[in-house]
């Protein structure tokens, strides 16, 4: 804030009648030394100046910052900044170096897996080499259709007759045998003397138990039945006949 007077009134004293302005007043009056506040503004030094009649200048402030931390404080801070600065630098440095080494161990090992692949020749040939296993695979698959086909439909006689034989009771003979491969299936008719001591013994039922007992012909049994029977006369000999038929599982 400032007041400046005219020139003609610089020389000339002010009429009594005339009312003065506080700034004229304070213009007018002697610098006096300003007293300091009870209460001082931190961080601040209050300067005053005596404020010259010439000038336009009121009073003037100054406000002095003072030092808030000593300086081997701000000195530590400066050397911890520097520090964490230094520690970033060294874990960046330390993430190029593994991420170049990363990529050159990715480069080697793709390098060798590419090295490790076979060429189109040799895939071609490989595809050619499995194509001739699977038509040979599949022609042996064939043959041992075949011949398991054929174990089927084969049918050993060779044990059942020789049980036949190993069984057969006593005073009993095979008056006819025949058979069907197709069926598996075997019909025996005997003749049995009849004992004139024991008309009433006969030896269908020791039979039928022998030849189930036996592990050659009782092997795939399926049923082993008995026929029809009857009794037949010749001069004093009395002979019974009967039938058995036995079926094997196919």
């Amino acid at each position: 804030m400032s007041a400046i007077l005219s020139r003609e009134q610089r020389g000339k004293p002010l009429p009594r009648n005339e009312a003065v302005s506080p700034i004229q007043k304070n213009l007018s009056a002697p610098a006096q030394q300003t007293t300091r506040s009870p209460f001082p503004v931190p961080h601040s030094t209050p300067r005053t100046s005596a404020i010259p009649v010439g000038r336009g200048e009121v009073f003037s402030i100054n406000f002095i910052r003072h030092e808030t931390l000593p300086r081997q404080v701000r000195r530590a801070l400066v050397f911890v900044g520097l520090g964490y600065l230094c520690l970033n630098l060294t874990v960046m440095c330390g993430l190029i170096g593994a991420s170049m080494y990363s990529r050159g161990e990715w480069g080697t090992l793709q390098s060798q897996v590419q090295g490790q692949m076979p060429s189109k020749d040799v895939l071609s040939a490989l595809k050619q080499n499995m194509k001739t296993l699977h038509e040979r695979a599949a022609q042996d698959l064939a043959t041992l259709n075949v011949i398991t086909a054929l174990q089927q439909q084969r049918f050993v006689v060779g044990g059942k007759l020789s049980a036949l034989t190993k069984t057969l009771p006593a005073r009993t003979w095979i008056t006819d045998l025949s058979g069907t491969r197709e069926e598996r299936s075997i019909k025996i008719q005997a003749a049995y003397l009849v004992d004139p001591d024991r008309p009433y013994e006969l030896p269908t039922k020791r039979w039928i138990g022998a030849l189930k007992a036996d592990s050659a012909f009782s092997q795939g049994l399926k049923r082993l039945d008995l026929g029809a029977t009857s009794r037949k006369t010749q001069g004093k000999a009395e002979l019974f006949l009967f039938e058995l038929t036995a079926e094997w599982k196919r």
